[in-house]
């Protein structure tokens, strides 16, 4: 845009609710949302599609879309091809291998 000012590009909606966390890989994009990482593939950085979701943190009840979870996904760190994600609600860390 030549007049200098910032445009909405882009809008993807988030597998799970309350999508908090986000985080740089390589060549993609991660999100912390309720129990899932998910994973979006930046081939096009404009418009970037959810490629994988991970269940990081799956309780394994169901879920009012409201409802906070157990261990939902906080803050995301990416480092040397793992991910490290904060569980939010009950004080656990997990580490994913991407």
């Amino acid at each position: 845009d030549v007049s200098g000012k910032a445009r909405l590009a882009h809008v993807e909606a988030t597998h799970d609710v309350a999508p908090c966390g986000i985080e740089l890989g390589e060549h993609c994009v991660y999100v912390g949302a309720a129990e899932h990482v998910e994973k979006f593939d930046l081939s096009d950085p404009a418009a970037p599609l959810r490629s994988e979701v991970l269940s990081v943190f799956n309780s394994g009840r169901p879920r009012n879309p409201k409802q906070r979870g157990q261990g939902d996904a906080h803050d995301l760190e990416y480092r040397d091809g793992l991910l490290y994600v904060t569980g939010q609600n009950d004080d656990s860390l997990a580490i994913v291998k991407t």
